[in-house]
C-alpha cells in the first residue's frame, strides 16, 4: 500500500516564518523606539508563539511518522524553543543557550549528512537567535534599555524568516524534500 501522509515540512516552516516574523518586529521595535511595541500586546505574542510551538510540533511528528529522523529532531528543537518563549517570556539565558548548543549539534549533523546549504543556514540562524535572545533577556534583567543584543536578535529573527519562507517555496514548487537527501533516504 502506498504511503499517502502528508509532507509537514512546509507546515512546520510556515509556522517558524509566522512566529520569527511577529518577535523579530517586536525586538525591531523595541530597539528603535526603546519602549513598549506599538500595537501588539506581549501576551499576544506569546500566545502567538504558543501557537505556533504547537504547529511545529505537529510537524516534528508528521517528520516522524515519515521517517525523516532528521526532520523529526529540527522540528522539536524548534518546537521547543517556541514553546518555552511562550511560556517563559522568550526563555531564560540557559534555556536558550542549550537549545542553541542542540541546534549547533544538529548543524554539525547536517553538514555530515550534506543537506542542502540553506537548510544549514535556517538552522543557525535558528541557533543565533536563541542565544541572542537569551542574552538580551538576560541584559534586560540588569538594564531596562533596549541594547544591541535586541537588534541582533531582530536581525536573526528576520534571516529566520527569510530562509524558512525561501524554503517552503522551494518545498512546494520543486517539490524538494529539504529534510531528505538527494536518493530520498536520511
Amino acid at each position: 500500500m502506498e504511503n499517502k501522509r502528508m509532507d509537514t515540512t512546509a507546515l512546520g516552516l510556515i509556522f517558524i516564518a509566522l512566529g520569527t516574523l511577529a518577535s523579530s518586529l517586536v525586538s525591531f521595535v523595541w530597539y528603535f523606539v526603546e519602549s513598549d511595541p506599538y500595537g501588539l500586546v506581549e501576551g499576544d505574542l506569546y500566545f502567538l508563539m504558543g501557537v505556533c510551538s504547537a504547529f511545529i510540533l505537529f510537524a516534528a511528528i508528521g517528520a516522524y511518522l515519515n521517517k525523516s529522523h532528521f526532520g523529526a529532531v529540527f522540528f522539536a528543537l524548534i518546537s521547543a524553543a517556541f514553546f518555552f518563549s511562550a511560556f517563559t517570556v522568550y526563555g531564560d539565558l540557559y534555556t536558550n543557550i542549550s537549545l542553541a548548543v542542540m541546534l549547533i549539534f544538529l548543524l554539525i549533523w547536517a553538514f555530515a549528512a550534506k543537506k542542502p546549504m540553506m537548510l544549514n543556514m535556517l538552522i543557525l540562524t535558528c541557533a543565533l537567535t536563541l542565544l541572542f535572545t537569551g542574552v538580551s533577556n538576560a541584559e534586560w534583567l540588569i538594564n531596562d534599555q533596549a541594547t544591541v543584543w535586541e537588534l541582533l536578535c531582530g536581525l536573526a529573527k528576520i534571516a529566520t524568516f527569510a530562509i524558512s519562507m525561501y524554503l517552503v517555496g522551494s518545498s512546494l514548487k520543486c517539490g524538494l524534500d529539504v529534510f531528505k537527501d538527494e536518493n530520498g533516504e536520511e
